[in-house]
């Protein structure tokens, strides 16, 4: 391996107990890696903890610390630190993952294909249960972007696998294409959806992602999330950042004769189950609309027939 240097980025807020649990398995992976001839940072972003953080990590001093004075969110936190980094490839780890000492050596392998944007493992819980959320295989149907269900047996002896999206959590990048995107979009702050919208802006380009099935993290999910937003507030936002990236991305004409009409039916199904979630993330993406006006004006070039593509790319589970 030549010119493979990874910079590992990790935003926090708050999270002194997760970091004291899971900075010795980054440690770990970058003294692994090191001992392959290539170099690797650590980078973790603070954003204006009010525990003891600073303090903790204060104790490494081959961990870069970027202390920020005011809580900017996810993509800012994640934005600072690129810019910070000397590295080819990022490395976007949230403090709340476990990584094998491996990863870094399994996931730039993905590199060697060509015009390879993004690479994620295998996310599990403490439990060993595999997270569907690990593998994206989309489709389209009644307006939507769905992801069809797989089971992580079946491609146990395939190394990657074709993905149109990498979750942000620990996912290896290219760097000269991040910058290039610019990043995560700021409309989906404070989180979900950032890296659903990256990958798909990397795919328009015919930049690959890819999921590696042979590594494996062990992330507890929302851990962070929950300690500081009510569970109506996380749905919400996470509604409302789903209608972002898909009136943001999809071509006006599907948008009004099959995503608008569903969108009336939905209301009808969550409101019968009293999930009034749907209608309230709705209501806020609608005081949005210039915003995601000027985003799609933004990526005209790239704004055309995205579900009949994607229902084609990805018509079928492709090991590789």
């Amino acid at each position: 391996m030549k010119n493979k240097n990874i910079s590992v980025i990790i935003p926090n807020f708050n999270g002194e107990k997760l970091l004291e649990e899971n900075i010795p398995f980054v440690l770990k992976a970058k003294q692994y890696y090191e001992n392959f001839g290539q170099k690797c940072e650590i980078i973790v972003v603070d954003d204006a903890s009010k525990d003891n953080s600073i303090k903790f990590l204060k104790k490494f001093p081959n961990i870069k610390v970027l202390e920020l004075s005011k809580n900017s969110g996810y993509s800012e936190a994640v934005h600072l630190g690129v810019k910070l980094s000397e590295y080819n490839y990022i490395f976007l780890l949230n403090n709340d993952v476990k990584i094998p000492e491996n990863i870094f050596f399994e996931l730039i392998k993905a590199f060697e294909f060509p015009n390879t944007f993004a690479v994620s493992p295998v996310i599990t819980n403490r439990e060993k249960r595999v997270s569907s959320g690990s593998y994206k295989v989309p489709f389209f149907k009644r307006g939507e972007l769905k992801f069809r269900k797989w089971r992580h047996l079946d491609f146990q002896k395939e190394r990657f696998l074709y993905t149109l999206f990498c979750s942000g959590g620990s996912v290896l990048i290219d760097k000269k294409k991040f910058l290039h995107l610019q990043g995560f979009h700021p409309i989906f702050k404070p989180f979900y959806y950032e890296d659903t919208d990256l990958g798909i802006r990397a795919w328009k380009k015919n930049w690959k992602s890819y999921f590696a099935s042979n590594v494996s993290v062990i992330h507890d999910h929302q851990s962070t999330i929950n300690k500081f937003y009510k569970k109506f507030y996380i749905k919400t936002v996470m509604r409302r950042n789903r209608f972002f990236l898909l009136w943001s991305n999809l071509q006006t004409k599907y948008l009004l004769f099959v995503h608008c009409p569903n969108i009336f039916l939905r209301i009808i199904s969550y409101s019968l189950k009293l999930d009034f979630s749907y209608i309230a993330g709705l209501l806020k993406a609608l005081r949005h609309l210039r915003k995601v006006a000027i985003k799609r004006k933004n990526e005209a070039q790239n704004i055309f027939e995205i579900s009949e593509k994607i229902n084609r790319d990805f018509n079928r589970l492709r090991p590789l």
